[in-house]
């Protein structure tokens, strides 16, 4: 059925579970997942060496230097020996029948079968996870149009489905995002395949849980990585930036970002609510992550 594809560094603590899930799906006789250790410093390896025991010819487990999650997808893909490509992060649980939903999916004539993403019901009720779900921070499924005719803006490889034919004509994942900071590998993926004349749909019957408590502090530093990667997206991909509206900053943004800062350290903020508080932290991480890409890459 599939080559299903998973990058994991430092999740010993999840990775077994999300790969026993995973190994518990309908159909996966018929598949190879193949798990590539990113670097890890943790337990992960010998994490991994028992899953790998315990479904012998099934996993194949590769390690290699830390090089961002794009890249170790990239050595994935270059083992795989299936016709459909299969990817699911190491924080993922896929409901039993995923593969067979994404396998009907393609079937019909898709090459890309978005599959949908939840949070995990441990975390489905953290005010925070609500906060970035109604600002679109994560998987923005609801703003989807047309499930038959999916924008490259809502793909995700934490449950995705793609026949190998497209990934060749695209050649896999940049690792111009990787080599600077990771965010917007996804995107620009998605968007070589659209561009490629590939058929993108966002398959609801395909369904996971996504299980990555984020913290506020975490959230913060994301959209610093964010704001940084905005700046590579501007060099390598200024049309993707543009169809964003991110090619063009408004003239007061670095005076905006100084002032949030300082605004956020004022201890006057303790008494606005942990989501107006959470709002400025973010906006402010993600404008200095801006202003560093161009002062040290620009």
């Amino acid at each position: 059925m599939f080559s299903i594809v998973t990058p994991t560094y430092n999740r010993a603590a999840i990775v077994q579970r999300a790969l026993t899930a995973m190994l518990a799906m309908d159909g996966i006789d018929g598949c190879e997942l193949i798990v590539v250790d990113d670097g890890s410093t943790d337990a992960t390896p010998e994490v991994l060496e028992r899953i790998t025991r315990q479904a012998p010819g099934l996993v194949r487990v590769v390690h290699q230097e830390n090089a961002g999650p794009g890249v170790a997808r990239n050595t994935a893909l270059a083992l795989a020996r299936r016709e459909r490509i299969l990817f699911l992060d190491d924080d993922v649980f896929p409901e039993p029948d995923l593969l067979r939903a994404h396998a009907r999916f393609l079937d019909q004539g898709f090459d890309l079968s978005q599959g949908l993403l939840r949070w995990h019901p441990e975390l489905a009720d953290s005010w925070l996870m609500r906060h970035m779900d109604a600002h679109g921070m994560q998987f923005a499924f609801d703003q989807v149009q047309d499930d038959h005719d999916l924008s490259y803006r809502y793909v995700y490889t934490a449950n995705l489905a793609v026949t190998r034919r497209c990934v060749e004509m695209v050649g896999g994942f940049d690792a111009v995002f990787a080599a600077k900071r990771y965010a917007f590998e996804d995107t620009a993926f998605a968007y070589a395949l659209k561009k490629s004349g590939c058929r993108l749909g966002l398959n609801r019957q395909a369904l996971a849980y996504h299980d990555h408590p984020m913290t506020p502090a975490g959230l913060i530093g994301r959209e610093y990585k964010v704001g940084y990667a905005v700046g590579v997206l501007r060099e390598h991909y200024p049309e993707i930036a543009r169809d964003l509206g991110l090619w063009r900053d408004a003239p007061w943004r670095d005076l905006v970002t100084r002032l949030l800062g300082w605004v956020c350290r004022k201890p006057v903020t303790r008494h606005l609510g942990n989501e107006i508080r959470l709002r400025l932290a973010c906006r402010e991480s993600f404008g200095r992550g801006m202003m560093d890409y161009e002062q040290h890459e620009g």
